[in-house]
């Protein structure tokens, strides 16, 4: 194998490690948010009041611990998600550095266009929609339950609510809502090119086509 090889290897694997950090993070960090956010949308009309009223209910009637309802799916999926993203981002960065997406850097070596930037970023978001879709439809439905007992529950856990999805609609039932997912992940475009208008270092920065 090539030391140009073997470099290439080494950093798709720190970019799918990185990913699995970041969706790790995001659910420790993020998940209870989530849970107020998502029970103030979904629940019926004058069901809460606030944040803070969602907050205090839901610890008040279901435990601490109800924050993080439906944990799992993101815990597992968002790893696999943000790995996926930050995956296919560099092979799509790649792949337009090799077709032609080019302009010649201050060192003379060709680097991607910020128009590039954007569209390797916007492929990525819908690429890790794949895999999103029916992670986040898991979250949600188990998210939204708000009984304290096992037994008053639709849902005892992700497997369950993924086989009762299937039974109902179908394998495909679990990328319901898929096309408004991919409208969302279209917001990787503009990040990732903001990022890089933002990063006058990272614009000296050229990526090797191994």
């Amino acid at each position: 194998m090539s030391s140009d090889e073997g470099q290439s290897r080494q950093v798709r694997l720190v970019g799918a490690v990185a990913g699995m950090g970041s969706g790790l993070t995001k659910v420790a960090v993020g998940h209870g948010f989530d849970t107020i956010k998502t029970r103030m949308q979904c629940s019926p009309p004058g069901t809460y009041r606030s944040a803070f009223d969602v907050l205090s209910k839901i610890v008040r009637n279901e435990g601490i611990f109800a924050l993080y309802k439906g944990a799992t799916p993101p815990a597992v999926g968002w790893a696999a998600i943000d790995s996926l993203l930050l995956g296919s981002l560099h092979n799509y960065r790649l792949f337009l550095l090799r077709n032609g997406m080019t302009e010649t850097s201050p060192s003379g070596a060709p680097r991607l266009t910020l128009l590039a930037h954007g569209v390797a970023g916007l492929f990525a978001g819908w690429t890790s929609a794949l895999v999103a879709t029916p992670v986040e439809l898991l979250k949600v439905k188990l998210q939204l339950q708000s009984q304290k007992h096992a037994s008053d529950r639709q849902f005892r856990g992700p497997i369950d609510c993924a086989q009762q999805i299937v039974r109902v609609q179908g394998f495909a039932g679990l990328w319901s809502g898929f096309t408004g997912s991919l409208a969302f992940r279209s917001n990787f475009f503009w990040m990732f090119l903001s990022f890089e208008v933002g990063s006058p270092r990272q614009r000296g920065i050229t990526i090797q086509p191994y």
